[in-house]
């Protein structure tokens, strides 16, 4: 397949020990992290104010720490009654919101790479970014492959949530991870390593930070390489004929659809020597400037489209949809220059579900119907697609399914049909077996889509690292995984 992933030589333990291994002793991060100078004590604050990164959901704690050692994390939530924690705020939901104490974890962000000749791995703390981990990894000539499209969200949240790229082969950036660190509600650290507790590995690689803080996260990583990007129309019809030949062909495939144009622009992505050009007529190193202007309009019209007359309203949104449509972006890049984003803080509202790749015509027919019921609506925003394969992970998005289909819908949070659009729409797709992504808006609980014996036994790995429920809080209660069912 092209652009797939080499599969991880067996490590020299697996080899030389065929029963798992006991567990080290704590703590295990490589020395040079763990003898890094840190400050003698937390710092915190109280009655902080905490937004997230669309600045939608504000969450107030009543005391916010910074620990910037393993000591003062272990302390910090040993001590707490209710705690969560803090990333980059990507996350646009309450999933992050704790009214006794939040836990900022940006000051655990050392990273440290080990680059063996043929199984180089990063070890990052939780507080880390996956932008920082790439910069780190650039000076050895090694990359995370693929990547998510911001380089804002932290080790600790893109394992939390299932974060992920597109693709068949290790799309979610769990499926590269070989060792997990978290700290429980005792303050004990534990370590997840498929050679030491497979069946836990597998549920903590997706844990919507129920399970503890994450501490330390070590990814298998790759040679640097380049990527070349193609930008290419087809109608909606054409693009679902030939989808499983799309994701089969390219290293990554992501759609955007504009249902009021009938269009889909489909974006692939694949390994290259070629070297670093720009054949298109998108220019992403002057496009910061004018990607900020354009949004900053787009965003007008979206704002003030609803006092427009229907036709005028209609005539400027399907314009512009007709310019973002004929994007031609075809260029060669670094492969994180390609992956990540020039993401701009806005207040767009998003939800994301990942259904089985058989089952998207009827899911984008779903979404046809609510458009209609809502108006005739159009968007300015196009809908988003892509494509996974089977995680290994036990409650990713994509667990036990050989191909997934994101589909990501995003609204203007003044529009005032936004949250019904997007209730609706979750309610059709999670109705067709979808999964939430829990990073994003969530309007109903979708865990009935998963393995049920997966969904108990991480409520039984739940309850055993978290006993009082510490690490919950009211949004979980209501659309995280269900407790352990009472025997």
């Amino acid at each position: 397949m092209v652009g797939s992933v080499p599969p991880a030589p067996p490590s020299p333990s697996a080899q030389l020990f065929p029963v798992p291994l006991p567990p080290p002793s704590f703590p295990i991060l490589p020395v040079a992290l763990a003898s890094a100078p840190t400050p003698a004590t937390a710092t915190g604050s109280s009655a902080t104010q905490i937004r997230s990164w669309n600045g939608l959901v504000i969450c107030n704690p009543q005391k916010v720490f910074h620990p910037h050692s393993l000591d003062e994390l272990q302390t910090e939530i040993k001590d707490a009654k209710h705690v969560r924690f803090l990333g980059a705020g990507h996350s646009f939901n309450e999933a992050r919101c704790s009214n006794d104490t939040a836990i900022d974890m940006s000051g655990l962000n050392r990273i440290e790479v080990k680059p063996s000749k043929d199984h180089p791995t990063v070890v990052a703390q939780g507080g880390a970014t996956l932008g920082e981990v790439k910069r780190k990894l650039e000076s050895y000539g090694l990359e995370l492959r693929p990547l998510p499209t911001s380089p804002h969200v932290t080790v600790g949240g893109a394992i939390a949530n299932s974060v992920h790229a597109t693709g068949l082969t290790a799309a979610i950036l769990s499926d590269l991870v070989e060792e997990i660190q978290i700290i429980d509600a005792q303050g004990k650290l534990r370590i997840f390593n498929p050679l030491i507790n497979p069946d836990e590995f597998r549920l903590a690689l997706t844990n919507f930070g129920e399970l503890g803080a994450i501490y330390s996260v070590t990814y298998r990583c790759f040679s640097k390489q380049n990527l070349e990007r193609k930008d290419q129309i087809f109608s909606l019809d054409q693009a679902l004929a030939q989808a499983n030949t799309m994701v089969e062909q390219n290293a990554g495939v992501r759609w955007f659809w504009y249902p009021d144009l009938g269009g889909v622009r489909v974006t692939t992505d694949n390994p290259t020597e070629k070297p670093p050009q720009n054949m298109g007529n998108v220019n992403p190193r002057e496009d910061a400037v004018l990607t900020k202007k354009n949004e900053d309009g787009l965003a007008w019209l979206e704002l003030h489209r609803w006092w427009l007359p229907e036709r005028v309203r209609n005539y400027l949104i399907s314009k512009e949809n007709k310019k973002q449509l004929a994007t031609n972006d075809h260029r060669v890049a670094d492969s994180a220059d390609i992956y990540f984003e020039d993401f701009h803080v806005n207040s767009t509202r998003d939800l994301a579900i990942a259904i089985e790749l058989a089952k998207l015509p009827y899911a984008l027919k779903k979404i046809q119907e609510i458009f209609k019921k809502h108006g005739d609506r159009r968007s300015l925003f196009a809908i988003g697609v892509r494509f996974l394969g089977e995680s290994k992970g036990a409650l990713s998005l994509s667990a036990g399914r050989a191909r997934s289909a994101v589909i990501e819908v995003f609204v203007h949070p003044d529009d005032p049909d936004g949250i019904p659009v997007l209730q609706d729409v979750s309610q059709a797709l999670v109705a067709l077996g979808g999964r939430n992504h829990m990073g994003k808006a969530v309007y109903i609980n979708s865990f009935d889509n998963y393995a049920p014996r997966d969904v108990a036994a991480f409520a039984e790995l739940r309850k055993k690292l978290d006993p009082t429920g510490k690490f919950s809080n009211p949004f979980h209660a209501q659309f995280g995984p269900p407790p352990v069912a009472a025997k």
